[in-house]
């Protein structure tokens, strides 16, 4: 994960052996701070590892990185921006000729797959949600890019919808 922003694991957060790992999926959308907040902590989530490729909104500026990372932070649960897992990235050789991010190269791209190998084994240590801005997770590229690789890891994936569930 992004060493500059890694926060230690909360209090009891430790390695899980023998249970299949668990990842979730949530999109912040255009929910309030606290209603996200409020989810995560109801899903028992302890650690939020940030997948977008640039962690900042300009229409939703309290899911901006630092926002964000407090808020986590003083729910007692860590923050991690992983820029190497976001669906937009900076490297125009991952991106079609028309622009668009091609998952099928980004998928077989080393540091997407470090830091993807990463998040599983660190997974194991605290209950884990990947977050992203869209808040359906269907058209995200953390369902249509990330999930499916998670599952041929042996992880269980659960999205975390906008009301909770």
């Amino acid at each position: 994960m992004d060493r500059r922003s890694r926060r230690r694991l909360p209090a009891g957060a430790g390695p899980r052996v023998g249970v299949v790992p668990v990842i979730l999926t949530v999109g912040h959308g255009n929910l309030p701070q606290d209603a996200l907040v409020r989810n995560l902590q109801g899903a028992g989530v302890e650690r939020v590892v940030d997948v977008r490729s640039r962690p900042y909104s300009r229409w939703h500026p309290h899911f901006n990185r630092r926002r964000i990372a407090e808020a986590l932070t003083t729910a007692g649960m860590a923050y991690e921006w992983e820029p190497a897992l976001g669906g937009k990235p900076e490297d125009p050789l991952l991106h079609t000729t028309d622009g668009t991010p091609d998952y099928a190269l980004i998928a077989r791209h080393k540091p997407f797959l470090d830091a993807l190998d990463l998040l599983v084994a660190t997974s194991a240590e605290a209950s884990t949600a990947i977050m992203c801005a869209e808040g359906e997770p269907a058209g995200c590229h953390r369902t249509v890019l990330i999930v499916p690789l998670l599952g041929e890891r042996g992880v269980t994936v659960r999205h975390l919808l906008k009301d909770g569930s």
